[in-house]
């Protein structure tokens, strides 16, 4: 009679740890800096979508404007911007 019972306490211990290990492999579903928008850009790393660039920028490292030179090769749809100031 007592090995019954202390097999089943043994039983009872494996079950009720094994219950325990699965919930916390559970909860690590998501990895840490994986979580990107739409355009890819890591929201955790301070990464955002610029449209004007049309790329992923760091709004404290760099501007989201253009250029006056690109401003003007997109205004007038020259390649040679020099030839917008001539």
């Amino acid at each position: 009679m007592k090995t019954i019972l202390v097999a089943l306490i043994f039983a009872a211990a494996v079950f009720a740890f094994g219950c325990i290990s699965s919930q916390q492999e559970a909860g690590q579903g998501q990895m840490v800096g994986s979580d990107t928008d739409a355009h890819g850009c890591i929201g955790s790393a301070g990464y955002v979508w610029c449209n004007v660039t049309q790329e992923c920028m760091r709004p404290w490292e760099q501007n989201c404007t253009l250029s006056v030179q690109e401003q003007a090769r997109r205004f007038c749809n020259a390649t040679n911007v020099e030839k917008v100031y001539a």
